[in-house]
């Protein structure tokens, strides 16, 4: 279901040629979207209300037994294109929000909430740009998911889909999740162009119980995988670099390529210019080094 186990980025430095990863961003944010640089987005807390060009929402017709299936609420989600997706969230001053048709911002929950009525679900979406200045090839998404219950008969609780295009038919599905917690999961994304657009997408069905239960989402992240850089520092040593604080990440390295284990790198690091920074001995003729986070 586009989940992965583990997020590696790795460089093979052979005979002393230093093999360079990354690039520069001199990308330039463009209509609105939400900015993921080599840190990501950082936390957004929802202190204020969403900008529509960054969080918008739209509704399904119909009422709580027109879609009764997951796989009819997926053929429904098919049939819209991010383009009509573009309704300013609804404010709300209370929390959980009250019913209502559109995706809900509580300013008293600081947070983004789903509870449809009247409608046969409630569409949220973000819209986020590549502005690393290199192609990503996974998110790791994380976020804050509670709830109310108020009925048991929720039972799709939010269905997630990504798309690159936002096109009708285009929206892959990531994952359905129907409890409370943290939730991470890591979006496969194969290759994200730089500066190009993704769409994610949540889907609330209305439930036949009533009223729905409220979907609640805060502190969201989206983060790119690190990108290892590499330069040349005396004649002797080489210093490893990526970027800080990229949390949770561990440097590691190996001689032979056809090695079974990794083997944690302990040589200091020395978080210098927004970048973790440690330094090697350059003199071995083959060095592997990958970052991992499990």
């Amino acid at each position: 279901m586009g989940i992965l186990v583990k997020m590696l980025y790795s460089f093979v430095i052979c005979s002393r040629i230093l093999l360079l990863c990354g690039a520069a961003s001199l990308a330039m944010a463009v209509h609105g979207a939400i900015p993921v640089g080599t840190n990501g987005t950082g936390v957004l807390a929802f202190d204020t209300l969403p900008l529509v060009t960054e969080w918008s929402t739209a509704s399904i017709f119909g009422v709580s037994t027109t879609i009764t299936t997951a796989e009819a609420l997926d053929a429904a989600v098919q049939t819209n294109a991010a383009a009509t997706i573009t309704n300013l969230l609804m404010s709300n001053s209370v929390s959980p929000v009250t019913v209502g048709r559109l995706a809900q911002w509580s300013s008293a929950g600081h947070s983004i909430q789903t509870r449809p009525n009247s409608v046969a679900a409630t569409l949220l979406m973000a819209t986020f740009q590549n502005l690393t200045g290199t192609n990503v090839s996974s998110l790791r998404v994380t976020y804050d998911l509670d709830t109310v219950l108020v009925t048991t008969l929720d039972e799709f609780g939010q269905r997630v889909f990504f798309s690159f295009s936002g096109a009708t038919n285009s929206w892959q599905f990531i994952n359905q999740f129907t409890n409370a917690g943290h939730i991470t999961f890591d979006l496969l994304l194969g290759s994200w162009t730089n500066q190009g657009t993704l769409y994610l997408l949540w889907v609330d069905d209305n439930s036949l119980g009533a009223p729905d239960n409220p979907w609640i989402i805060d502190n969201f992240s989206a983060d790119p995988p690190p990108v290892l850089n590499v330069t040349r520092v005396g004649s002797d040593q080489i210093e490893i670099y990526w970027p800080f604080p990229s949390e949770g990440y561990a440097l590691n390295s190996r001689d032979d390529l056809n090695a079974s284990t990794w083997n944690v790198v302990t040589n200091e690091d020395r978080p210098l210019g927004g970048f973790h920074r440690v330094s090697v001995d350059a003199s071995k003729t083959t060095q592997m080094f990958r970052l991992e986070k499990p």
